[in-house]
């Protein structure tokens, strides 16, 4: 039975099928040969959104054409899809329709190709049943020789092992990749270049009547890349001024930033302008500016750098600058539109032609450090700068500004400085210190020359001398004057002349303490001190005496006595060092002799209320609390250990000691106790003292070196046991033993005397 199962569809006669008649189908097959090697047409019906072209059986079609041309009139694109899906052929297609529309060429559900209007495309079909795909027979053509006589239009990429020769013209719709040299040597382009990757140019690029790069999005419109790996190489742009006559004030370059306005005006927003300064050789300036539109002016200097100096708003406009820090946007502020400077934040009072501002809590506001190695330190110079000074002239004020409950600022102090007299050779200077109170600001103290000194008073005047006098209503409460050799050189009321008198006597008498009229110490003319009597002041009648010298060979620097007897020297003080004590709280704090380094010396006992002598001893590393009594070790550092291990040797806490040394381990001075002014100062620099000291008292713990000390023991003891530490795992445990063996009598740190009520056992300490 005949069958059509070839690509063309030819009738396949089967064997014994036909006899006699076979010669009229095979005809037919070779027409059909013929006409699939041929030229076909088929049109598609007008608008077409879908056609199909069919290979019929064994029967004339155009669609078995070598060349298929399809006509007709679209107004969309077209899939045409050839039948049979199993037909396997390669076929030449031509779009030929009028509408300007693609046509989609299939034969399954696998990949089509799509034929522009006009076009051609060679194709092949896999006849893969269902799934099968046309494909472009061309995609990949490789040719030894092309010669194109006519235009040749590019719309993908080409790639030419060889030469490429064009005689006519060359249209490139799609990519030009050239992997190799490309030799130009005249190329004249009339529209649009448009480069996607890299030029190169490795000579120059002139411009007879300038170039501009021109982008439609927000890309780059010019990047400049270096990829030289030398430090000292980047992208560099030059702009260069090539005058066969250079001159002063040329300009060498020009950067204009060009924009619209919203009436389609093209307006110069910024610009950045060089120029020759001086131009002669060895000794050339330069100079740039920035420049801004401002208010509609173009060319307003924000920034001008020259050979002489920086200038910020060189067209005096009415603009700030300000310089920000990390964490303060006003670190530094020029108030342009009120001739202001502010350091430290905006302006306060911009009145005012420098402001300093401190925001920071307890923050200092301004600090003025001379680093000079030489004698003098930092100064700060309030200088009054006139062509005629004058007799009273203000110098210098200083104010001390605050804000009332209301919100005004209100003057609470000030130092003033005036010129008394401005005669050169004789000038006189006035210093006047104010304060407001009960809302009057007034004068409360003065200064006046020579150095006399009035509080609350503006014309302390001394006829002999200089001094110092306070006032209250007039009335003198306390005045200092150098009088002289005779007379009263020193003295002080309050309130008046009989409520409390200090006076400087004369006669040999010394100093006079008086209340009410009546001597209650004096101070005599040799130093000593006499409390509670009126005569002479002299070692046998003071209760108290204080003698001045630099040592011991110059007398006693502190006497309690009656002077006479064999008791006539009670306690002595001599003179001392302030050092070489723990500055903890204590009732007597005695410093060592200069001279020999004693504190105390006692013609009998001294007699304490403790049981032991102790020594302050430094804890090891990770050593805990050590309770009163225990047992402990000491390491081979010579420190406190709790570990049984780390023991070289083994001691007792001391429980209660009447004599402690080696109580160095804190001298740090307690801070100054406060006046009423610096009371919050005072209380935290002593809480923060306390602090560490407390910290550095739990590294150290004191040891019992001799006596008698409580121990806490465990297991049973009797009177007369030795104790012995003993390991209980890491830790240490005392137990007590009657007979112990050599080795534990070695490790023994005492002999048990008696016990106490509390039930310990009193040791009486021993150390090996």
């Amino acid at each position: 039975m005949a069958t059509y199962v070839n690509n063309l569809r030819l009738k396949e006669i089967a064997t014994g099928d036909e006899s006699g008649t076979w010669g009229s189908s095979t005809n037919t097959n070779l027409e059909l040969i013929g006409e699939a090697l041929g030229f076909g047409t088929e049109a598609i019906t007008t608008n077409a959104d879908t056609h199909t072209t069919t290979v019929a059986d064994g029967s004339s079609d155009a669609g078995r054409a070598m060349y298929l041309k399809y006509t007709g009139t679209l107004d969309s694109a077209c899939t045409i899809t050839i039948a049979p899906n199993t037909m396997k052929r390669m076929q030449f297609i031509e779009n030929g329709t009028s509408g300007s529309q693609n046509i989609i060429i299939s034969q399954g559900s696998g990949a089509n190709i799509t034929i522009p209007p006009g076009d051609t495309k060679a194709v092949y079909l896999d006849g893969a049943g269902s799934g099968a795909a046309v494909v472009d027979a061309f995609a990949s053509l490789s040719t030894v020789d092309l010669k194109v006589q006519d235009d040749l239009t590019v719309t993908d990429d080409v790639s030419i092992g060889g030469a490429l020769t064009l005689t006519g013209n060359g249209d490139f719709n799609g990519d030009l990749d050239v992997d190799g040299t490309t030799n130009l040597d005249v190329v004249d382009i009339d529209g649009a270049v448009d480069m996607a990757s890299t030029l190169q140019v490795d000579g120059a690029i002139t411009s007879s009547a300038g170039a501009t790069i021109t982008t439609a999005d927000n890309t780059d419109t010019l990047s400049l890349v270096s990829t030289d790996a030398d430090a000292n190489a980047g992208p560099n742009l030059r702009m260069y001024r090539n005058s066969g006559s250079p001159a002063d004030s040329d300009a060498i370059g020009l950067i204009d930033f060009e924009g619209r306005n919203d009436n389609s005006q093209d307006v110069v927003y910024a610009a950045i302008d060089t120029r020759i300064v001086d131009a002669s050789d060895g000794t050339e300036d330069g100079r740039i500016e920035f420049a801004t539109i401002l208010a509609g002016t173009a060319g307003v200097s924000r920034v001008l750098m020259d050979a002489t100096e920086t200038v910020f708003n060189d067209n005096s406009k009415d603009l700030d600058f300000r310089v920000e820090s990390d964490g303060n946007a006003n670190m530094f502020v020029v108030d342009g539109g009120n001739n202001c400077v502010s350091i430290g934040g905006a302006p306060v009072e911009t009145s005012d032609t420098l402001n300093v501002v401190e925001t920071t809590a307890n923050g200092v506001l301004a600090r003025f450090i001379s680093a000079n190695d030489d004698a003098q330190g930092a100064k700060i110079l309030l200088q009054k700068n006139t062509s005629s000074p004058a007799d009273n002239d203000e110098i210098a004020e200083i104010d001390f500004v605050g804000r009332d409950s209301s919100g005004n600022a209100e003057v609470y102090g000030a130092i003033q400085v005036f010129a008394d007299d401005v005669t050169s050779g004789t000038e006189d200077g006035i210093m006047t210190f104010s304060t407001t109170s009960a809302g009057t600001f007034s004068e409360v103290m003065r200064i006046n020359p020579g150095g006399n000194l009035g509080i609350g008073t503006n014309a302390p005047a001394f006829a002999n001398g200089t001094g110092v006098e306070i006032q209250r209503a007039g009335i003198a409460t306390l005045r200092l004057e150098d009088t002289g050799s005779g007379g009263k050189p020193f003295e002080v009321f309050v309130d008046d002349a009989t409520a409390c008198h200090l006076k400087g006597t004369a006669s040999g008498l010394g100093m006079v303490f008086s209340i009410i009229n009546s001597e209650r110490a004096r101070i005599g003319t040799t130093g000593n001190l006499l409390v509670g009597g009126t005569g002479n002041v002299g070692v046998g009648n003071g209760g108290l005496r204080l003698v001045y010298g630099s040592g011991e060979s110059d007398g006693e620097t502190f006497f309690v006595g009656n002077g006479g007897g064999s008791n006539a020297q009670a306690v002595t003080m001599l003179v001392v060092s302030g050092e070489g004590f723990n500055t903890n709280h204590g009732a007597l704090h005695v410093g060592r002799h200069t001279g020999n380094n004693r504190s105390i010396n006692a013609g009998g006992t001294i007699n304490a209320s403790g049981a032991d002598y102790a020594e302050y001893m430094l804890k090891s590393d990770g050593c805990a609390d050590i309770a009163k009594g225990e047992v402990c070790g000491v390491d081979a550092d010579g420190k406190l250990t709790k570990t049984f291990s780390a023991a070289k040797s083994f001691v007792i806490k001391s429980t209660d000691p009447s004599y402690v040394g080696g109580d160095t381990w804190w001298t740090e001075k307690e801070p100054q106790r406060y006046t009423d002014e610096g009371k919050t100062e005072y209380t935290t620099a002593w809480k923060d003292w306390q602090t560490r000291r407390e910290a550095a008292r739990v590294n150290v713990d004191r040891i019992a070196f001799s006596g008698q000390v409580p121990v806490n023991i465990t297991g049973s003891f009797s009177v007369g046991d030795y104790v012995y530490p003993q390991a209980n795992g890491s830790n240490i445990e005392c137990v007590a033993k009657t007979t112990p063996t050599f080795e534990e009598y070695q490790l023994c740190v005492g002999k048990i005397w008696t016990t106490m009520d509390d039930g310990r056992p009193l040791v009486a300490v021993k150390i090996g």
